[in-house]
């Protein structure tokens, strides 16, 4: 038995990371962020999409493992003649990796798998995108790509 790729897609737009719940001090109660929310049924829309025809949502006992790769928006400080025209490492992007693969996660979970908890192993890398334009200071678009892959026969 090995890992087996089940699907790629791609969430346009700037990455984002699961907010943190908010609480309504009258009631006591947490809720999620709206914004929070937009993105993951973004991620759910274009999951069910690609992965529509496939024998999806898995079984609660099958492991999955995903590869995020998220690239972000090149800031303007970056466009200097000596930064590298390549993707560079985004280390000082605002969005946390662990919060990247939660967002994901979740829009996810109501898609391929019934609980995220059968995420075994998950690899997040965070890029700003390639210089297209030095003089204009045009990038790379931002998005997130996401690879799935589960264990066992498919």
């Amino acid at each position: 038995m090995s890992w087996h790729l089940l699907g790629r897609f791609q969430v346009p737009g700037e990455p984002q990371g699961k907010g943190r719940p908010r609480f309504v001090r009258s009631t006591g109660r947490a809720y999620t962020p709206s914004r929070t929310l937009q993105y993951e049924d973004r991620v759910a829309t274009i999951a069910a999409l690609v992965f529509e025809g496939k024998p999806v949502p898995l079984g609660p006992d099958v492991p999955v493992k995903l590869e995020i790769e998220a690239t972000f928006t090149r800031p303007r400080r970056l466009y200097r003649r000596k930064d590298s025209p390549e993707r560079i490492w985004a280390h000082r992007a605002r969005v946390d990796g662990d919060n990247i693969l939660k967002a994901i996660g979740d829009g996810l979970q109501r898609i391929l798998f019934s609980d995220d908890r059968q995420i075994v192993e998950a690899t997040v890398s965070k890029r700003y995108g390639r210089i297209l334009d030095r003089q204009e200071k045009r990038g790379e678009l931002s998005q997130v790509l996401v690879t799935i892959w589960t264990w066992g026969e498919l």
